[in-house]
């Protein structure tokens, strides 16, 4: 039942097509229904975890929260921690699913506190674990950075170093998205360490994965662990081109793809050009596997979209006389040149409960009226 349960939660995820949906969604309640004969609480928690899943994909967020509150319910009776952590994150996503994210964190951060107050820390590990995860989806770094943090103080005070390394390792790739890289690169060293130590070979690499980015954003690219590996699956690739080996093709650029800032573009021509000179059949080749080289039918030459940088655009407002605050500064402004057409990436920085709470946030909005002034440029 746990393995059922596991798999419908993963086909979920990977949001398939109705059919799948459907057959995945009566196997469940099949399982469900024998399980609540047997009265077997925790496969009932279990597979009520895994409907949730479903039913916010097939029949939406209402039915996907009962069968979340039911689950955990049920876990917190059994005083399953790890139940609890499962179906706390089932309710999260179906309260963002209700287009309303913060009900299900609340949720989540009262039942890590009530843990924290009765000194569970299994619990309370099992819940933040949720809350980081949670602040992760959201795109609120800071918030994940500080849930990973006391996770994974909470496994080093139990020993459980592979746990100790996940929780790391989130901090680090928080870091690196909170363009704090020097402090990525110290806690990805860390989150190796503790890897090194469980033995994770999996997680190793992860960890790697994140030093070698914290390089590479610094322009330092030879000091990435993984520079010389993503060099190699170059030549690889390069060698398959020759050949015309697509399967050995696909294969290095899959490697490559787990990479991909660890080579430069120079790299790159370095490796193919000489290739496509001698034989030009190798970029039809490349082309075949999904490359694209440009050009295309009718001769499209693209769009043209310039870029303005985010702080000379505030300064810009300031010195026309509108002080825009912190939550209020939210466009990054590009341009479709020669169209007089304004474009924004708006993203406003994490802030106070009470405003995450509100339907809407005012600088988002205003963000649509700001952003025209790129135009002026």
């Amino acid at each position: 039942v746990a393995g059922a349960a596991a798999a419908a939660r993963e086909l979920a995820a990977a949001a398939p097509d109705s059919e799948e949906l459907r057959v995945a969604g009566e196997a469940v309640a099949q399982l469900l229904h024998g399980a609540r004969d047997r009265n077997n609480k925790a496969n009932q928690g279990e597979l009520l975890v895994a409907s949730s899943h479903l039913s916010l994909l097939k029949e939406g967020s209402d039915v996907a929260l009962k069968d979340a509150e039911e689950a955990l319910s049920i876990f917190k009776g059994l005083k399953d921690a790890k139940g609890t952590g499962i179906a706390l994150e089932a309710a999260f996503f179906a309260h963002h699913g209700a287009g309303k994210p913060n009900t299900g964190l609340r949720a989540a951060n009262q039942e890590a506190e009530a843990f924290r107050q009765a000194g569970d820390k299994q619990g309370e590990a099992a819940v933040l674990d949720v809350i980081a995860k949670a602040h992760m989806f959201l795109g609120e770094p800071l918030s994940a950075i500080a849930a990973a943090q006391r996770l994974a103080t909470l496994h080093q005070t139990s020993g459980d170093k592979d746990a100790e390394g996940q929780a790391l390792l989130v901090v680090a790739q928080m870091r690196l998205v909170n363009d704090q890289y020097p402090e990525a690169a110290e806690v990805a060293r860390q989150a190796l360490k503790a890897f090194q130590t469980a033995k994770n070979s999996k997680g190793e690499a992860d960890a790697r994965a994140a030093l070698s980015s914290s390089f590479a954003k610094r322009h330092k690219l030879e000091q990435a662990p993984n520079r010389q590996e993503a060099l190699r699956a170059l030549g690889e690739l390069a060698r398959a081109a020759e050949q015309k080996a697509t399967d050995k093709a696909q294969a290095a650029e899959a490697k490559l793809n787990t990479m991909r800032d660890m080579v430069t573009d120079a790299d790159i021509v370095k490796e193919l050009q000489p290739l496509m000179l001698k034989d030009p059949s190798t970029q039809q080749f490349l082309e075949s596997i999904g490359w694209n080289f440009g050009g295309g039918a009718g001769g499209c030459d693209g769009t043209k979209v310039r870029q303005f940088d985010h702080e000379a655009f505030y300064l810009s407002t300031l010195a026309n006389g509108m002080g825009f605050g912190p939550q209020f500064r939210a466009v990054h402004p590009y341009r479709i040149e020669n169209a007089g057409i304004a474009l924004s990436v708006s993203q406003l920085p994490e802030t106070e409960q009470w405003q995450m709470d509100m339907g809407f946030r005012g600088g988002i909005i205003d963000s649509v009226i700001q952003c025209q002034g790129c135009l002026n440029f």
